[in-house]
């Protein structure tokens, strides 16, 4: 299990004030757009916060900085509820070297600046209702296609045109694909409808080899045995031909011959996994290396690890508080002896 993390994210308003003594008003309680652009005060909002009354996470850090407020230890936090989240569910996800999900976490952050979730989306929309939208959505999708390494012959999604700058100073502008709204949707599942697609062509297809009479079959010799061991990893009875393509989907695989690597097939190894990718930032596992073996980590000690994080990260935010975001970053790291690289917005 790898958990990466974009530095860049979305933070959304309600159209009028929180307060507790007005629970029937759904402006006061909810961010979202749809919601809130029925607001009688959208209007207004969205003069003074912005279009679709969104900003993103550096505006809020901006903000921050504006009025004095140290935000540091917030984001801290807020990557501690990711791991711990994720993690809760990973007991129950099939092993598999080949697979990745996106998730969208709504986190609610009050008046002492104390993260709440509230919940987890596996489909988080990626609609553009706003410039905001643009600024993270695409950049996001970009870079996290980067990071898992899909070849683009493998994917079903529809490039619309090509963005190069005019001196082709940026080779990589050159190949970046421009998606729209609907296909920045499509990308999400392309490789497993790629997967189907090609099952369902295999599927109609017969088996071909040069044993084509199936009426009159006899028992394989040896070397005809031995013609078949890359098709089947168990001894058949019959010639290939007699078995339904079901049978050879389902067929019992040797476990000696079967692929253990955690490699994809691009070639990435996971155990291997990348520090960051773009924006993305591997905020699970802290550590790699030689000796970490992510199967024999204990719930108890996952948890552990994410209260010794929190906790040192909280004590050297108190003890260093004229400290600058880069000093504190090397403090936690040294602290945690760790590898990764420390998650946070950009300003």
């Amino acid at each position: 299990m790898t958990i990466y993390l974009y530095k860049e994210g979305l933070v959304r308003f309600g159209t009028d004030k929180f307060t507790l003594n007005d629970l029937e008003n759904p402006f006061r309680h909810l961010t979202n757009t749809a919601i809130n652009k029925l607001s009688p005060g959208y209007a207004e909002m969205k003069e003074n916060v912005g279009s679709g009354c969104k900003w993103t996470f550096s505006q809020l850090r901006r903000y921050f900085q504006q009025i004095d407020v140290a935000d540091w230890l917030l984001w801290q936090k807020i990557s501690v509820l990711v791991i711990l989240t994720v993690l809760s569910q990973a007991k129950y996800i099939p092993s598999s070297a080949n697979c990745f999900e996106f998730l969208g976490f709504d986190v609610l952050v009050d008046n002492r600046l104390k993260p709440w979730l509230l919940e987890v989306n596996l489909s988080p929309a990626l609609g553009n209702d706003c410039d905001v939208d643009r600024l993270v959505k695409k950049p996001m999708l970009h870079d996290m296609f980067d990071l898992l390494g899909l070849p683009l012959s493998n994917m079903s999604w529809s490039i619309h045109n090509y963005c190069c700058d005019e001196s082709e100073e940026n080779p990589r502008n050159c190949i970046t694909p421009v998606l729209s709204i609907k296909s920045s949707v499509v990308l999400i599942h392309a490789a497993d409808r790629w997967r189907k697609k090609h099952r369902k062509m295999s599927a109609k297809q017969p088996l071909k080899n040069k044993f084509q009479d199936t009426k009159n079959l006899r028992a394989p010799s040896a070397k005809e045995k031995s013609s078949y061991k890359h098709v089947f990893l168990h001894k058949p009875d019959v010639f290939p031909e007699a078995l339904t393509e079901t049978q050879i989907i389902n067929r019992p695989v040797d476990k000696k011959l079967s692929n253990t690597s955690n490699k994809w097939g691009n070639g990435r190894d996971w155990k291997n996994a990348p520090p960051h990718e773009g924006k993305w930032v591997r905020i699970w596992p802290m550590n790699l290396g030689a000796n970490y073996d992510a199967t024999h980590t204990s719930d108890k000690a996952i948890v552990l690890e994410m209260i010794k994080f929190h906790k040192i990260a909280r004590d050297i935010y108190k003890k260093y508080p004229t400290a600058s975001e880069c000093q504190l970053n090397d403090y936690l790291q040294v602290e945690m002896n760790m590898s990764r690289e420390i998650w946070i917005p950009p300003l």
